[in-house]
């Protein structure tokens, strides 16, 4: 007679913030003598994925004590239909927010540019200085520009004055 088998566990979703190097060259932790900070600095092609997707980088450098990540060179980040490219990321891991600074991609269905695009929330994201398009040909047949821009994927609406969203 055959054993019933239980059906296998399969990984839990990953808690907000939460991230994992997937790989790196080097590696370095330093420790503070004053405040017992520890840094990892990480250097070659680093690979670290985060709740919504994965990211490269040159240099990274985790905090471990305020559970933020400093990522600088060559940036690219890979989601769910968006590819960013960056000069460096702040991510924070106790919130699951981040900042790319000069970014520069695509979120499907538009192609951006701006000083920095900031993830503010779950589902909800800040370009200041933007310019975007639709448009998918390499010299775009129109653009747009705003000091900031904000996406919501969450189907709700965006309050202009008080800057949040309503349900």
């Amino acid at each position: 007679t055959a054993c019933p088998r239980s059906p296998p566990r399969l990984p839990e979703a990953s808690a907000p913030g939460k991230i994992s190097l997937e790989n790196a060259s080097e590696g370095e932790y330093f420790q503070g003598e004053d405040d017992k900070r520890g840094l990892l600095r990480l250097t070659g092609r680093i690979r670290v994925r985060l709740p919504n997707g994965v990211f490269e980088a040159d240099t990274v450098v985790i905090d471990t004590n305020r559970k933020e990540l400093y990522a600088e060179g060559n940036i690219v980040f890979s989601g769910e239909g968006t590819v960013v490219h960056g000069e460096r990321i702040i991510y924070d891991q106790t919130v699951g927010t981040g900042i790319i600074y000069n970014a520069s991609g695509f979120r499907d269905p538009l192609h951006f540019i701006g000083s920095s695009l900031m993830q503010t929330g779950p589902d909800k994201y800040a370009i200041s200085h933007a310019n975007f398009t639709g448009c998918t040909v390499e010299r775009p047949h129109y653009n747009l520009s705003a000091k900031k821009v904000w996406f919501f994927e969450n189907g709700k609406d965006f309050d202009h004055q008080s800057g949040q969203d309503q349900d």
